[in-house]
């Protein structure tokens, strides 16, 4: 359900339980003064609450809950749903993680539209306005305007400044735009292909509901949403392409049970691929646990596709005695066949190949119904995530984390033997366990003899990829039950290892790993009651390139819980995406960043529909000092990120709620920040009615139409006399406030 809509049918049920006398609590983790302040914005007469309530009315009270109740003369209400729903589907929550990365920050390398690569350097003080300045090649700068900082995209990687005032810029910018017009093409077709495509209908089973209740974790607002929207993507006939992106441990996999319940209950089968054995085999056990007493047959397909046992079992996949199916890679080989093929899930999918995901994803049944897909993944790779971005695929955003989990402490520093030593040892000694991971096979030996050299007191396992598999099982198997200190290893060991004793992570050469890599590295560690550590540590001896530290300090940065689609986000940024619709790996995303790129394309998506272009913002001239007073908003940084999401707020119900949160998390605005909201909503105003700049003087008001056909029916319908180009209302009012306040009011009526 959209969150306007969400939000708007709490308020009224609460409205009208307090009519009806009721008590209603609404629950919040911290602030209830400052949370009953932002209900009452909303409409609802809510106050704080010392304790719990004995009288009718809307009481806010500290208490963390994660649902709602209503009991004869009570409901209970959780304080999120009632400001905000976290974006769950489609391209618009994708977009929004990619706002959140897109940040802007001092020192940045930026693109401007217009001008090019710069670098963002400062914040200034002109004539009472706070502005940005950009620092170009030769030193040249260029002060841009708060009100035009919807220009400003970040970008990823190390790049020279453009030369301001050249047209090597404008050269680039119109190849990126001929590829981007080109997409836009092929994601019309893709997805008009989308749309007329057929997938088995598969509706709710009453049973799935009923099966769910056993199950032993309560769900998050994020889980429900993504439950409901895979639960509607099954029954709309058309073949479900859903990712579901959410960090270690957030609950994917619940995602998946319930989806692969409702397909398996209506009698179709269902595939669950895993990158690694250890990871299969967990999902197996849970699937059978899970399943257990239904009478939905599950089986595995994980090791040994050869052996007889393997044989039997792709016979019985295929006459269909066996709904749901486990496995690895293997599934997509030609050998495996499936009778009634309902529902495909990839765990992990960074870790499947294109070819492989495309075989599981084409696989169909003796019917040669497509099966519906589902994927999962704490870091898309970069060609899902732009996928994502353009809405060629749905996506579910987990945001909630796991109660009592503490983000993982990060650290990125040169390699220090005596720092590695210390952390071990001060694990051990805890009762933990550790995890060394270096880049390559060939490496492990020698870190094994130095690691006997620095911690001999502790027992090291090793496992790799090239140990028979057998033995690779039994090795991290025995390590999940506490037969070592520290698991010596590869990357093998990014997916498919959930042990809570484990609370240390160390990475050797973490500059020859990619950052997703690294974050699900990362995402081993402190899964238990303890707040783990991670130390990615730079190859020694290796001078490394000012861009190279700073793609790693981002992990220090995007550390936080829920950060798996920030990272995935920067690493597309580093790395480039590829081509949408095409076998290059490196597209024109790297040229202009994620975020101007998306730009473009939606604009030329929108160009093809028919859609005019967006009209510049409205240029305002006022003599009013409008700005983020630092008394306010010390930090530069949060100043910027504030005026850039001012900068390209929407409409007048974005700027509502924008000066809400800034009221609830600043107070009550001071005269220049007052000032620059109602700038802001002048220039809402102006563009609702057509108004290209205006000009405010204490005589008169001047405003210039979009454009010239325009001025008889602007001046007609504000009153105004038609004189100049422009509409002309004439005044007296020497206030700079009052001249803004008035004008508003008349485009208003």
């Amino acid at each position: 359900m959209p969150a306007p809509t969400r939000t708007a049918a709490l308020v009224q049920l609460a409205q009208q339980a307090a009519a009806d006398g009721a008590t209603v609590v609404v629950a919040t983790p911290a602030g209830p003064d400052r949370v009953a302040a932002s209900l009452r914005r909303r409409g609802l007469d809510a106050q704080p609450a010392d304790a719990w309530p004995s009288q009718p009315g809307i009481h806010v009270l500290l208490l963390d809950v994660a649902e709602g109740a209503s009991l004869p003369g009570l409901l209970l209400l959780p304080i999120g749903p009632l400001l905000r729903t976290p974006a769950t589907g489609g391209a618009a929550a994708a977009s929004a993680a990619l706002a959140d990365a897109d940040a802007l920050r001092l020192g940045d390398l930026v693109m401007h539209e217009d001008h090019g690569v710069a670098h963002l350097s400062a914040l200034r003080d002109v004539d009472g306005e706070e502005r940005v300045a950009l620092e170009f090649a030769e030193g040249a700068e260029l002060l841009v305007p708060a009100w035009d900082l919807d220009r400003l995209w970040r970008l990823g990687g190390d790049r020279a400044p453009a030369r301001l005032g050249g047209d090597a810029w404008q050269r680039r910018r119109a190849e990126v735009e001929t590829e981007v017009q080109a997409n836009a093409r092929a994601l019309a077709a893709a997805a008009a292909a989308r749309v007329a495509a057929r997938a088995p209908a598969i509706p709710p089973h009453p049973g799935t509901a009923a099966l769910a209740r056993r199950f032993p974790h309560p769900l998050t607002p994020c889980q429900r949403a993504a439950i409901e929207a895979a639960a509607a993507d099954m029954d709309s006939g058309r073949p479900m392409d859903r990712l579901v992106c959410g960090d270690v441990g957030f609950g994917k996999t619940e995602v998946a049970l319930r989806a692969a319940a409702q397909a398996a209950l209506a009698g179709w089968q269902v595939l669950l691929a895993a990158p690694t054995t250890v990871l299969a085999r967990q999902h197996l056990e849970g699937i059978q646990r899970r399943f257990a007493g239904t009478g939905i047959e599950v089986a595995g397909l994980i090791r040994g596709g050869a052996t007889p046992e393997g044989r039997a079992a792709r016979r019985t996949i295929a006459s269909g005695a066996v709904r749901v199916v486990v496995g690895t890679h293997g599934l997509a080989s030609e050998g495996v066949r499936f009778h009634k093929l309902g529902l495909a899930v990839i765990d992990e999918e960074q870790r499947f190949g294109d070819d492989d995901k495309r075989r599981l994803a084409g696989l169909a049944g003796t019917g040669g119904d497509r099966p519906h897909l589902l994927t999962m993944t704490a870091t898309p790779i970069p060609r899902t995530l732009q996928g994502a971005l353009v809405g060629l695929r749905d996506v579910s955003l987990l945001t909630t984390p796991p109660a009592h989990r503490q983000p993982t402490r990060t650290f990125v520093l040169p390699w220090n033997p005596v720092v590695v030593r210390e952390a071990l040892l001060r694990e051990q000694r805890r009762g933990g366990q550790s995890f060394l991971v270096v880049p390559r096979i060939s490496d492990l030996q020698a870190m094994q003899t130095e690691l006997a050299e620095l911690v001999p007191g502790l027992q090291v396992v090793p496992v790799h990829g090239r140990m028979r598999p057998k033995a690779q099982d039994a090795a991290m198997v025995g390590f999940g039950g506490g037969n070592g200190d520290v698991l010596l290893a590869t990357d093998i060991i990014e997916a498919g290892l959930d042990i809570p004793r484990a609370n240390l992570m160390v990475v050797m050469g973490a500059d020859r790993f990619g950052l997703s890599q690294l974050h699900q590295l990362r995402g081993r560690v402190g899964r238990g009651a303890r707040r783990g550590a991670a130390y990615f540590l730079t190859e020694r001896g290796r001078r490394l390139a000012p861009s190279t530290l700073r793609r790693l300090r981002a992990l220090e940065t995007l550390s936080g819980l829920g950060d798996g689609a920030a990272v995935a986000l920067a690493d597309m940024e580093g790395r480039g995406a590829g081509d949408l619709f095409g076998g290059r790996q490196a597209g024109h995303v790297g040229v202009v960043g994620t975020g101007l790129y998306q730009h473009l394309l939606t604009q030329a998506a929108a160009a093809l529909r028919g859609e005019p272009p967006p009209p510049p913002p409205p240029l305002v001239r006022a003599a009013l000092a409008a700005r983020i007073p630092d008394a306010a908003v010390p930090e530069a940084n949060l100043r910027l990120h504030l005026l850039r999401r001012l900068a390209r707020l929407p409409d007048a119900a974005a700027l509502n709620d924008f000066a809400e949160e800034l009221h609830d998390r600043f107070g009550p605005p001071d005269p220049p920040l007052q000032a620059l909201l109602s700038l802001a909503r002048l220039r809402v105003l102006c563009r609702t009615a057509g108004v290209a700049a205006a000009d405010l003087g204490p005589q008169a008001a001047a405003l210039t139409p979009a454009g010239p056909a325009g001025l008889d029916a602007l001046a007609a319908r504000l009153g105004a006399e038609a004189r100049g180009g422009r509409a002309v209302l004439s005044w007296s009012e020497r206030d700079p406030a009052a001249q803004v306040e008035r004008l508003a009011a008349i485009l208003e009526g």
